[in-house]
């Protein structure tokens, strides 16, 4: 038999829940290969280099939350002093322009939060009171919802104003799921409101990157393993004694790639007629039904193949001299006829420490009016739309003019998350085959499509693996 040191695991994706799974391995003592087509570490949160930036850029602009404690947890055990490289504030909205403000006072928990509710400029008596009792009654509930209720059905049920829906539960809403709140899962939202608003009062905190999201700790995890980087896998083979990829043998593996890259991996192991099926749902799922061996490997053939996606924009600006923000990270005012479809906007440069320079992102969450209008209007006419809501609004909010942009690079995500809808099946970790598990933030996590969601999965499909 083979002592714990000498099995071999695979770990498909460099992401942050493969690197994740990897790290936790690699300190049971398994030998630790992970293979990753791409040539960076950090799956959709890594740097991307940009000559025309000072510094690197991100395929996607991230925040954490003080709540996210296995990240922190993780960062730490590989040397990544999260108090260096992430700016830490306490919970504060507020709109470019001046109309919104919520922030939140340190206070005992849940006091901060209800403190924050209750101070919010921009909102009337009757708003802030409506936010108030809606966080009460989530409360009393434990934090669940019926299971069928999307985000928007829990505000009216709970009669929440235009106000509070326009300015708090929309935008977290927005960044937290990155779906409208008419088809968000109202359950996911009811928890990342448990875990943020109502638990201890540092677990609202904000944690903004002062690094880009692979030297954050990816590249440190990287270090401890073997990481193939180029490598397309075709496919996986798992059995009860091991895993064949691409026909090699490994004791074990963790597959952290996309639901649909994992069911084309897993093809011949699903059921040959799957892989054909993967273009439309109702194919794939009528081919699941039909097919013969363990009723779970139909289930997860379905459940692969049932996500649909919803995209992130982001607007990179280099200015022309250097230009700062009151705060960090604020919130934009969305005008869907003008174009203007930013929703947040963060101060790289402020971020960076570098007050020499003047660097923007406007981030577009749930960004398909925007895929659309790109496609119609083209690049430049959707730059210069965000461009001027940036430029208008701070003007409203009574700062100086905007500089001139020296250079726009905007990146879009067209598969950045799932769309978390209610009812949306969920694949757990662990597989029909012991020697396999998946990983991803979009495995059953409990939380929709964030970091931590993907660290714990990693975390949980590593100590499967291992137990196994």
């Amino acid at each position: 038999m083979k002592t714990p040191a000498a099995r071999r695991v695979a770990v498909v994706g460099a992401g942050w829940a493969g690197l994740a799974a990897a790290v936790a391995l690699h300190d049971r003592g398994w030998a630790v290969t992970v293979l990753e087509a791409g040539r960076t570490p950090g799956g959709r949160a890594r740097r991307v280099a940009h000559p025309d930036f000072d510094a690197p850029l991100d395929n996607g602009q991230h925040i954490l939350l003080g709540a996210y404690t296995d990240t922190l947890a993780l960062m730490r055990r590989l040397g990544r002093d999260p108090a260096r490289l992430l700016a830490r504030l306490p919970l504060a909205l507020a709109s470019l322009d001046g109309a919104f403000r919520l922030r939140a006072p340190r206070l005992p928990a849940p006091l901060h939060a209800a403190a924050a509710l209750l101070g919010a400029r921009g909102l009337d008596g009757a708003a802030r009171g409506a936010a108030l009792r809606l966080m009460l009654a989530l409360r009393r509930a434990r934090w669940e919802t019926p299971a069928a209720d999307s985000v928007a059905a829990l505000l009216a049920r709970h009669g929440q104003p235009e106000s509070a829906v326009r300015w708090l539960w929309e935008p977290l809403c927005l960044a937290a799921l990155n779906t409208p709140a008419a088809q968000a899962d109202a359950r996911l939202f009811a928890h990342v409101l448990r875990d943020s608003l109502a638990g201890r009062r540092a677990a609202s905190d904000l944690l903004l990157p002062r690094a880009d999201l692979s030297a954050l700790w990816p590249d440190a995890a990287a270090a401890l393993c073997e990481v193939r980087y180029g490598v397309t896998v075709r496919c996986v083979e798992p059995d009860a004694r091991g895993v064949r990829i691409d026909g090699d043998a490994y004791d074990a593996a963790v597959l952290a790639v996309p639901p649909a890259n994992a069911a084309r991996l897993l093809a011949a192991a699903l059921g040959d007629d799957f892989g054909d099926a993967l273009g439309d749902d109702n194919a794939a799922h009528a081919s699941a039904a039909r097919h013969g061996g363990p009723e779970h490997d139909d289930n997860l053939a379905a459940r692969l193949a049932g996500f649909e996606y919803s995209p992130i924009a982001t607007l990179n600006l280099r200015l022309a001299a250097p230009w700062r923000l009151p705060m960090p990270m604020m919130m934009l005012r969305e005008d869907a006829a003008r174009g203007h479809d930013g929703q947040w906007l963060f101060d790289r440069a402020a971020l960076a420490n570098d007050p020499a320079r003047g660097e923007l992102s406007v981030v577009v969450s749930a960004a398909s009016r925007l895929a659309g209008r790109l496609a119609r209007d083209g690049r430049d006419a959707v730059v210069a739309a965000l461009i001027e809501q940036v430029g208008e609004q701070a003007a409203r909010g009574g700062l100086p003019a905007l500089p001139s942009v020296a250079r726009a690079e905007l990146l879009v995500d067209k598969r950045a998350t799932f769309l978390a809808t209610p009812g949306l099946a969920r694949p757990g970790n662990a597989t029909a085959w012991p020697t396999l598990c998946l990983a991803g933030d979009w495995t059953d996590t409990g939380y929709p499509a964030v970091l931590e969601g993907a660290v714990r999965s990693g975390q949980r499909a590593a100590a499967l693996i291992a137990g196994a």
